[in-house]
């Protein structure tokens, strides 16, 4: 069996060119498309997770010191810690956790903190003084040792933006409360018959003259 190629225009020279042409032009797209595809996809899974959020500059105060035989409670360490931004359990973006009891206060540093991940310490208590202070890696004894310093602002861009990734159980009940109870009136209206008219007279509604007092028409 013999295959015969009929001499015509994608044959010719100027016929191959086009279609190679196009198939680069083809090749070409696909890469760009893919490209945006992927930065674009690993942008969206950074927004859902969270993690942009964590890609902060963090503006520090300078790190807390203290002391063997330091007047100072184990409460008072706990406080200086959550202020630090420290948790009693791991918590994603925190710099660092804590366990602590009336005699003792175990820090252990997160990445995400002043001492990347180091700086590990046991500090013990005697009444309201420190007792001991050792590194929880090889229990080394120490005089003094610093912990983490305050963050005194985040900065996010260029632009300066301030955020803080705040829990649902975290806000105000009086503001989720306000905020939930005004979406419900829309609501209550739209479904009544008057959702239409309302959004109307807002978008209609023209400045009051200076002046004019408060009463409703």
């Amino acid at each position: 069996m013999r295959i015969r190629i009929v001499p015509g225009f994608w044959t010719s020279r100027l016929g191959i060119g086009l279609l190679a042409g196009g198939l680069a032009l083809l090749l070409g797209a696909a890469s760009v498309l893919t490209y945006y595809y992927i930065k674009f996809g690993h942008l969206i899974n950074e927004r859902l997770t969270g993690q942009i959020y964590q890609n902060t500059s963090r503006v520090y105060s300078a790190p807390g010191r203290i002391y063997a035989g330091e007047s100072l409670r184990s409460s008072d360490l706990v406080s200086y810690l959550l202020r630090a931004g420290y948790q009693e359990s791991p918590v994603p973006g925190s710099p660092g956790e804590f366990r602590a009891t009336s005699s003792l206060v175990e820090i252990t540093p997160s990445a995400d903190s002043y001492f990347q991940g180091h700086n590990a310490l046991r500090v013990n208590f005697t009444g309201s003084q420190i007792s001991h202070i050792a590194q929880l890696a090889d229990g080394t004894q120490l005089d003094a040792a610093d912990i983490e310093p305050e963050v005194i602002t985040n900065l996010f861009d260029s632009s300066r933006e301030k955020r803080r990734v705040v829990r649902y159980d975290d806000l105000p009940p009086v503001l989720v409360h306000a905020v939930l109870g005004g979406g419900q009136t829309l609501l209550r209206a739209w479904r009544a018959g008057h959702g239409p008219r309302v959004w109307r007279g807002v978008l209609r509604r023209e400045p009051r003259p200076e002046g004019a007092g408060s009463q409703h028409d």
